[in-house]
């Protein structure tokens, strides 16, 4: 099976040339696979049902999620980010 990337997920193509429905992330078992489907999960904000480790809608939500924040720490400082934390409080109160 090959890898080709379809924008930002790497789907594994059958020798067909037809991908599959799940991505690459969610087809490997290795440990670190397991860590960052959970990091994604989590950053989806999706609930799983009862046994249910991750769902592909999930992954790509929290991939989504994860790329923005990548972005994000690139564009800005840290005082710059901790700035807008304290004035987005000064809204929220202390659940930012």
């Amino acid at each position: 099976m090959t890898y080709p990337v379809h924008g930002w997920v790497a789907t594994p193509v059958r020798p067909g040339g037809h991908p599959d429905r799940h991505c690459a992330i969610a087809a490997d078992n290795s440990k670190e696979a397991a860590e960052l489907r959970a990091f994604l999960v989590k950053l989806s904000g999706r609930q799983m049902r009862h046994k249910k480790e991750f769902t592909n809608p999930a992954l790509l939500a929290g991939l989504w999620v994860f790329l923005s924040m990548l972005e994000i720490m690139e564009a800005y400082s840290k005082e710059e980010l901790d700035s807008l934390k304290a004035t987005a409080q000064q809204f929220l109160g202390k659940v930012v």
